[in-house]
């Protein structure tokens, strides 16, 4: 009885032992995250011209894992008249190394989530930064960033 019960633990034991190094084996799926943030401002005039430039928001958003983005998109935020959205990737020493520039949106919007402008895959620098841009009038006004690391 004592031989059987230990030939069946064994058996057992050895199953385990197989199933658990299988497993080790096995692939595994990058862990995937989403990042995104704000960067909001008051309205000004532009000194020496004149001109308004009314409250805004950019926001920048991505999904991926590592330094695999997944629809890297900005969009403007509160109030935003003839704008567009510029996408921008910069390296760890700061150095802007890429950007994409949306459509032109001509005249005033007012809300959330205005005139997003996105890219369905890039790849991010380790230790950069993934930012949008908004300018208004032809002029840069604004940007939001989040940091990119592996």
């Amino acid at each position: 009885m004592i031989k059987q019960l230990r030939a069946r633990l064994g058996a057992v034991l050895a199953a385990v032992i197989v199933a658990v190094g299988m497993t080790a084996l096995m692939p595994t799926a990058p862990a995937s995250a989403q990042a995104g943030g704000c960067s909001y401002s008051s309205g000004f005039t532009v000194p020496y011209l004149g001109v308004y430039i009314p409250r805004q928001g950019i926001c920048v958003h991505t999904d991926g894992w590592g330094l695999n983005g997944q629809n890297f998109f900005g969009y403007a935020n509160i109030e935003a008249c003839n704008y567009k959205i510029q996408l921008r990737k910069y390296d760890s020493a700061g150095t802007l190394k890429w950007t994409s520039t949306g459509p032109m949106h001509y005249g005033c919007s007012y809300g959330l989530g205005l005139g997003s402008y996105t890219i369905a895959s890039t790849t991010f620098y380790n230790g950069g930064k993934a930012c949008a841009a908004l300018f208004q009038g032809g002029a840069f006004t604004d940007q939001a960033c989040i940091w990119t690391s592996k």
